[in-house]
């Protein structure tokens, strides 16, 4: 693990061992689909490829809780070549929760699928805050970093939930990987418009 990894990893420990009798704050099992109206794979030098896709999330636990992530998107460049992209998460988070909101941190397992520029798998971990404007409505922003195979770099999450009723949400997120290797720069961009439910 590259050192720039060690501090968040060492901050998710620590906010591990403290206030565990929140847990009752957040559902047990969420289970979210969602939609991406705006997917984007773009090569530097090179092609930019975009589309769209969908995918699934499922969490299990409380203020602690491991999580499972698959998105799916299908893209083309300006002149028609198609190029799939998959982007799968295995991770552990916890939400330590504040009057104005909360703090989350989260380490994770990453595989991205370029289809024909091959497989990046690696891990990644994220810092971020919550906020609840009112008792419905939660938004929120977690920066990051990845480190994968052959490319690193910052990743960074912005979002919003909307309650509709106590186990139901809609949500939408934009997320934007910077990554980078030896010269090749490569930005992944996606915007997801779901739901999930909570039991």
């Amino acid at each position: 693990m590259r050192h720039y990894l060690i501090a968040p990893v060492v901050a998710l420990g620590m906010l591990t061992g403290s206030q565990l009798a929140l847990a009752e704050q957040d559902p047990f099992v969420s289970m979210g689909l969602f939609f991406t109206p705006i997917s984007e794979v773009d090569y530097s030098p090179g092609t930019k490829y975009d589309g769209n896709g969908f995918g699934a999330r499922v969490e299990v636990g409380g203020s602690l809780h491991g999580y499972g992530e698959y998105s799916q998107s299908s893209l083309d460049d300006s002149t028609g070549i198609e190029q799939d992209f998959s982007d799968t998460r295995l991770g552990l988070a916890y939400r330590s929760h504040m009057d104005f909101g909360y703090v989350i941190a989260a380490a994770e397992y990453v595989s991205f699928d370029f289809d024909t520029a091959g497989d990046e798998k690696g891990v990644g971990v994220h810092l971020g805050l919550g906020f609840n404007p009112t008792d419905a409505v939660s938004l929120y922003g977690k920066v990051g970093m990845l480190a994968l195979d052959n490319l690193d770099g910052p990743e960074i999450r912005i979002g919003a939930h909307a309650n509709i009723n106590e186990g139901t949400r809609v949500f939408a997120e934009y997320r934007t990987a910077m990554l980078s290797d030896a010269g090749l720069d490569v930005d992944v961009n996606d915007l997801r418009i779901g739901i999930s439910f909570g039991f």
